[in-house]
């Protein structure tokens, strides 16, 4: 990939990213290319309000992809407590916790 390549990409992202605050006030920002497997990653912001989720991207993936049709876009969380999966992990350990406190009624 040449530098005129990821210059594109970075402006790309830069337009994107402007949609995306509108639509779902997630926050991005280019981070890097892999050119071993051919992803662009974007980074979530601290600052962002909601996870930014593959759905917001569909925009910027197809833009991404007339560049070269095999580039993929990648997602890196700054802060993992905004993944999607905390409040589902919370849930799971209390379930857990519950069949503890059962299982030492058996001992």
């Amino acid at each position: 990939m040449s530098v005129k390549d990821i210059d594109k990409i970075k402006k790309i992202v830069e337009e994107e990213v402007l949609e995306v605050i509108i639509d779902y006030n997630a926050e991005f920002e280019f981070d890097h290319f892999c050119p071993k497997v051919q992803i662009v990653y974007v980074l979530e912001l601290s600052s962002s309000h909601e996870p930014v989720e593959y759905h917001m991207l569909e925009n910027l993936s197809r833009r991404i992809s007339e560049i070269n049709p095999r580039y993929k876009i990648g997602i890196i969380f700054e802060d993992l407590a905004m993944m999607p999966v905390s409040e589902d992990l919370e849930q799971i350990q209390k379930e857990i916790d519950r069949l503890d406190r059962e299982n030492s009624k058996f001992k």
